[in-house]
């Protein structure tokens, strides 16, 4: 792309006419590269298939500039003792058609994906947030991350459990901040 920069963005059914258009790519055409990774991780099993396709005729996809690729992933396993089967489409304007290095990528995304937004969501209650004033909304999703980055750095990997370790303790709350941020 013009600004050295390229993308791999998942496409969900908020957009229904791309969507579509991936789907009958999919259906229609044979992957170009495949990559089939079996993990066990914290209790789950998961097979992951990533299929990739240079098949990109549809007139729909010259409104997404610079795409050259449609990556199908899908996922197969057990969570908590239940089967799930799951699909997710990709368009990317990289140029590699390497399976293996979009299913690490697209793998890593879902990392930070869970280390911080699902932290955010889930731990700190963002979703659930009553402030409905913009600006107010930005400053309180930046102390968020803040506080996570704080107890990160001080060594926690569990967010809640730090929650629950400095909930009403100001003095030890000023201590980690003092601790990684000032400096003699």
């Amino acid at each position: 792309m013009e600004s050295g920069n390229e993308y791999v963005i998942q496409v969900k059914g908020n957009q229904p006419k791309l969507f579509s258009a991936i789907k009958k790519t999919i259906s229609e055409n044979i992957p170009v590269d495949t990559d089939v990774v079996k993990e066990k991780n914290r209790g789950r099993i998961e097979h992951r298939e990533v299929y990739v396709y240079t098949n990109i005729e549809d007139p729909i996809y010259s409104q997404w500039y610079g795409i050259k690729k449609i990556i199908h992933v899908v996922s197969k396993g057990i969570r908590s003792n239940k089967p799930y089967n799951e699909e997710r489409f990709y368009i990317t304007s990289k140029a590699t058609q390497s399976a293996k290095l979009y299913n690490k990528g697209i793998r890593e995304h879902w990392g930070i994906e869970n280390r911080l937004h699902w932290v955010k969501d889930k731990i700190l209650n963002e979703d659930k947030s009553m402030v409905l004033d913009l600006k107010r909304s930005e400053n309180m999703s930046i102390i968020r991350n803040i506080v996570i980055n704080l107890y990160r750095m001080s060594g926690y990997t569990s967010i809640k459990y730090a929650i629950e370790t400095f909930t009403n303790k100001i003095e030890s709350c000023l201590n980690i901040i003092y601790d990684n941020f000032v400096y003699d």
